[in-house]
């Protein structure tokens, strides 16, 4: 009995453990109770860790060590975004009367049936995002965190009151953050409106540059009291290597004055030779921008180029305000939101690798690929993916637009998993592209090859053909493939019947429609069409 008492006294005075921090004495007590161990903890002051049995030692944490201060004076936490999910089926939407549609495209030498009539069907729902094909790069979301690396435009004479000019201090804070030795940030902070006048931030910089767009940015909002000499952007980017344009603000075109103007109008923001370059949103907030005058981004001779979680809302009657227009290489635009009044996406000649996903996109033109090949010159647009995306309220769904007398080609096209609701053309191929109606016929065209259409659902307005492909008599579309098509009439009326004029291909699937116009195999002339191809390849 004496025995167990002493081993009790010797086992508790083992386990009596003494940690001195800052002079003060924090006692841990490890009693034998029952055969279980319990912790009594006495700290001078609590602990972000767990206390454990004795004879283990607790680490002390060194209180002279202390976290870096946030260099935002609103601070900025690392983000976290996530891709936004595919969006809930459109609801009902009510066609914009003053939106005017494109000329018909039955102004071509190749007139459409008007009779005929198909079933109403059910739709389909889209099924769930697949992955793009292609991966995009990764991207760095996180602002430098070191405060004599972020260029915060108030601390170079910028007011923020939307009403005093502050292009000077925005030019300033660039010119800082740009020749930086270490990737550093161009601040517009939250809560403050800066009135920018057209102006351009130049490249090379030393490093990589974040350009974070918290607060809003406005244009001029006159054209007259635009500068005479600006160019043709507001906001433009020239040769930067490196360059992420983020943040949950505001960018503003203020372009409602312009739309009404016939002489050339300014697109919001250009960027040109840039590349590894990210558009962004931040911190799961899109990044805004609304009212261009004209084309709302414009992605020049770029390479390697993300646009993640936009969103672009400006008026369905606003004209040429295209929300994307792209003439690049390796280019990912996905997770984004664009409401506007002309091509929600516009892919122009030169334009290599790009892949679209998980897009919504309302009451404009739909997703194009041109206009290619005006007054005879050579286009080249290969490699393009457009995946898991929705289009409504629109005037085209998927369209290809060439004019006549040029050269070149437009080849590897896949459209998969798109969902649309009341669009005049779902699917629309128009070699025969003249809005002003008065223009001669011509001979050469671009060649149209190997493009894909599947899972294609939703409904069309009945007034127009839901496939409609209008293909150049001297140089026809090949290797065109459709499965998976369910396309409705959005309203009661009688439908109209698919449209084919020299195109070539195949249905791989029932399609609703029949696509029957649809001709198989390949023309007679097919091998030297594909020659013609060929030379947008080298």
């Amino acid at each position: 009995m004496a025995l167990g008492k002493l081993s009790i006294l010797l086992l508790t005075t083992l386990t009596l453990s003494l940690y001195h921090q800052n002079g003060e004495v924090s006692t841990v007590i490890n009693r034998h109770r029952k055969n279980r161990w319990n912790t009594i903890s006495v700290p001078p002051q609590s602990y972000d860790f767990p206390l454990i049995p004795a004879p283990y030692y607790l680490p002390i944490p060194d209180p002279s060590i202390s976290p870096s201060p946030s260099p935002y004076s609103s601070s900025i936490p690392t983000p976290s975004i996530s891709p936004t999910p595919t969006p809930p089926p459109y609801s009902s939407p009510i066609p914009d009367p003053s939106c005017s549609p494109i000329p018909s495209p039955y102004s071509s030498p190749n007139p459409a049936p008007s009779d005929g009539s198909i079933p109403s069907q059910s739709i389909s729902p889209i099924p769930a995002p697949h992955s793009s094909p292609i991966p995009p790069p990764s991207i760095t979301h996180t602002p430098s965190n070191d405060s004599k690396y972020v260029h915060n435009v108030i601390s170079y004479g910028a007011v923020g009151d939307g009403k005093t000019e502050d292009t000077k201090a925005f030019n300033t804070a660039w010119k800082s953050a740009c020749n930086q030795s270490i990737k550093s940030t161009l601040l517009a902070p939250k809560g403050y409106s800066f009135f920018v006048e057209p102006t351009v931030f130049s490249g090379p910089c030393q490093n990589p540059l974040i350009f974070q767009v918290d607060g809003d940015i406005l244009a001029p909002e006159n054209p007259d009291s635009w500068p005479k000499n600006y160019k043709d952007s507001w906001l433009e980017f020239n040769r930067v290597d490196g360059l992420t344009v983020q943040g949950g603000g505001l960018i503003n075109g203020r372009g409602e004055q312009w739309w009404s103007h016939n002489h050339n109008k300014p697109v919001a923001m250009r960027f040109f030779g840039c590349s590894n370059l990210t558009i962004q949103g931040y911190e799961g907030s899109k990044l805004k921008v609304q009212n261009s005058p004209q084309f709302h981004f414009v992605i020049d001779k770029c390479k390697n180029v993300t646009v993640d979680s936009i969103s672009i809302d400006t008026p369905a009657t606003s004209p040429n305000t295209d929300g994307v227009h792209i003439a690049s290489r390796d280019v990912w635009v996905q997770n984004s939101d664009i409401s506007n009044g002309d091509d929600c996406i516009s892919i122009a000649d030169g334009s290599m690798n790009i892949h679209i996903n998980n897009m919504t996109c309302l009451n404009g033109h739909g997703i194009s690929i041109g206009s290619l090949g005006e007054k005879n010159s050579h286009a080249c647009v290969s490699n393009i993916t457009v995946t898991n995306s929705f289009i409504g309220n629109s005037t085209n769904g998927l369209r290809i637009k060439t004019w006549q007398g040029g050269s070149g080609s437009v080849s590897s096209v896949t459209y998969q998993h798109i969902q649309m609701d009341t669009v005049q053309y779902p699917i629309i191929v128009d070699q025969f592209y003249c809005p002003s109606h008065n223009c001669k016929n011509q001979t050469s065209n671009l060649l149209i090859s190997d493009i894909t259409y599947n899972n294609i659902t939703g409904t069309y307005d009945t007034d127009k053909p839901p496939v409609y492909l209008a293909c150049s008599n001297s140089v026809p579309c090949v290797d065109i493939t459709i499965a998976d098509l369910k396309l409705s009439p959005a309203t009661k009326d009688d439908p109209s019947d698919p449209y084919c004029s020299n195109s070539y291909g195949n249905l791989t699937t029932p399609t609703v429609p029949p696509v029957s116009c649809l001709q198989k195999g390949l023309p007679k002339n097919s091998h030297s069409l594909l020659e013609k191809g060929d030379r947008c390849l080298s």
